[in-house]
């Protein structure tokens, strides 16, 4: 996801291809999915890497980072304004 630093309520969906979709012009299928995968993340957990990088012999890359679940990972994929998006479609 990407905020428009001047408004917090306009919100893009960021697609495993790289593209930006503003949440409102996501199809309903699209964003249903959107709402499955985020619940799904957070049960099975969400990989942060917070560090990274190369040793100096370059055989192995160094880094720090740990696992999120639940609510973390719910705030952090902005759950709530993707729902709020669907019950405003009346999807849910």
């Amino acid at each position: 996801m990407d905020y428009n630093s001047n408004n917090k309520n306009y919100m893009k969906w960021t697609t495993k291809n790289g593209e930006q979709i503003d949440i409102k012009k996501l199809d309903d299928s699209h964003l249903l999915n959107i709402l499955k995968f985020i619940k799904r993340r957070a049960r099975e957990g969400v990989n942060v890497i917070i560090n990274c990088g190369y040793a100096t012999d370059n055989d192995f890359i160094e880094y720090d980072g740990y696992t999120m679940y639940g609510n973390e990972v719910m705030e952090h994929m902005n759950y709530s304004a993707l729902l709020k998006e669907a019950k405003n479609r009346g999807l849910v």
